[in-house]
């Protein structure tokens, strides 16, 4: 059996990274970032996702219907009582500092995303 690895997008990344540094549960990491990743991606968003956010929210627009998307699952977050704040796990602005850089990009729409997290 071959296991073979595929793209990861900034959310999963970010997961990796705080889950393994900070002892996050997988799950959790995704409370945390994908809400704030899914609004970075509508500045300009991938066709796929932006298919997948109209199919969730009605909206036929793939920037509004990812950013509908985005409190909509904020809202399931809440709902189940989970934690969604880097913060609440001990990361400081200089440590989501860290993690922008860890990613490797050059992008201050990231950047923001990152702090938004706190």
């Amino acid at each position: 059996m071959n296991v073979f690895d595929s793209p990861m997008g900034f959310s999963h990344k970010i997961g990796k990274i705080i889950g393994s540094r900070w002892n996050i549960p997988h799950g959790i990491t995704s409370c945390i970032s994908l809400p704030e990743i899914i609004r970075y991606y509508s500045k300009e968003p991938p066709s796929g996702l932006a298919r997948l956010a109209s199919m969730f929210t009605g909206n036929d627009d793939g920037k509004q219907a990812l950013i509908s998307l985005s409190y909509e699952i904020e809202r399931l977050i809440e709902s189940l009582g989970l934690r969604r704040g880097l913060s609440y796990y001990g990361i400081n602005r200089k440590d989501a500092q860290e993690i922008y850089e860890m990613l490797g990009k050059n992008d201050e729409r990231l950047r923001e995303a990152i702090m938004n997290m706190l």
